[in-house]
């Protein structure tokens, strides 16, 4: 399990039961150096690693070993990755045109022709000095056969693609909104300005009326689809939804976590113990047929007993 520490400005490397093995990373400019990471890719027997601050993808060998800077200056905008893989960087693209509108766009980088080409843009109606808390982005996951799965938050629209382009279906789904109370705001507000009194005095707060459907984008290896929802149920556990990989529509379930990420039938989620610190949630997950229910699917925690949620 690779780790993205942010605070230490460290990757750290633990095993399959949750034990330390090493960690590698510096504080700075120089090559393969970081200021401000804030996410980490997998693709293969690469890991790369986003850096903010420096403005630039830094790959790495599992052992920790650096093998290349990718310098993302050449963006006229502000970027931000969402998927890498041998020949691309896919990502969010915010740009400005001549006239002062805000564009954001979902690009394909090309590392071999060094072209940047745009998949999808939208035009943000809320200007600044008027600012979106939680305004939307676009999701970009690639899938173990190359197929690209993409989605902008506040359409519940999924999309395949292929590398060069080519659209292979677009799935719709009927969603329910989630209006968002003034307690929401007030957490989130705090969360990203740290309390009212510290927005800045030029900034006014637009709030939307509803969440948008979508949270997070999860690819299994199996190339199934887990959307989150903006959607929980009345004990307050999260909706997940999930697709096959043809697309069709599978079934949802409720958990009580965020979860990140869903490999070799394990899910893992990230939570806080008793005392606030975050710690890692290893589930299992369990694919069964059960007579006159067809499948159906539950979690089992590995580090917190019992059995979670299943769906029909």
């Amino acid at each position: 399990m690779f780790i993205l520490d942010t605070k230490d400005l460290k990757v750290k490397v633990f095993d399959i039961n949750g034990f330390f093995m090493h960690a590698f990373g510096t504080k700075g400019q120089g090559t393969g150096e970081f200021q401000r990471p804030i996410d980490i890719f997998i693709k293969d027997k690469t890991l790369s690693v986003f850096d903010f601050a420096n403005k630039r993808i830094s790959n790495y060998s599992f052992d920790g070993r650096h093998l290349e800077d990718i310098s993302l200056y050449k963006f006229g905008g502000f970027f931000r990755p969402e998927a890498v893989d041998e020949t691309a960087i896919y990502g969010n693209l915010l740009e400005w045109d001549s006239d002062g509108g805000e564009w954001l766009k979902l690009v394909k980088y090309d590392k071999r022709t060094e072209l940047i080409s745009s998949i999808s843009q939208i035009k943000n109606e809320i200007m600044y000095p008027n600012v979106n808390p939680i305004a939307d982005k676009f999701i970009l996951r690639i899938r173990k056969d190359g197929v690209i799965v993409w989605v902008h938050q506040k359409n519940y629209m999924i999309f395949l693609m292929t590398a060069d382009g080519k659209i292979i279906k677009q799935v719709a789904k009927e969603h329910g909104r989630v209006k968002i109370s003034n307690q929401d705001k007030e957490n989130l507000i705090n969360r990203i300005y740290g309390g009212k009194g510290n927005i800045p005095p030029n900034v006014n707060l637009v709030w939307p009326d509803f969440y948008s459907p979508i949270v997070s984008l999860i690819v299994d290896d199996n190339d199934w689809v887990y959307i989150r929802t903006s959607e929980k149920n009345s004990q307050g556990q999260i909706k997940y939804d999930i697709f096959d990989e043809k697309g069709n529509f599978r079934g949802s379930f409720f958990h009580e976590h965020s979860i990140e990420l869903i490999k070799n039938n394990m899910a893992y989620a990230i939570a806080e113990d008793n005392e606030g610190f975050p710690m890692i949630i290893r589930y299992e997950i369990k694919l069964k047929k059960t007579k006159g229910t067809g499948e159906r699917i539950s979690f089992l925690g590995h580090w917190i007993s019992g059995v979670f949620d299943d769906y029909r």
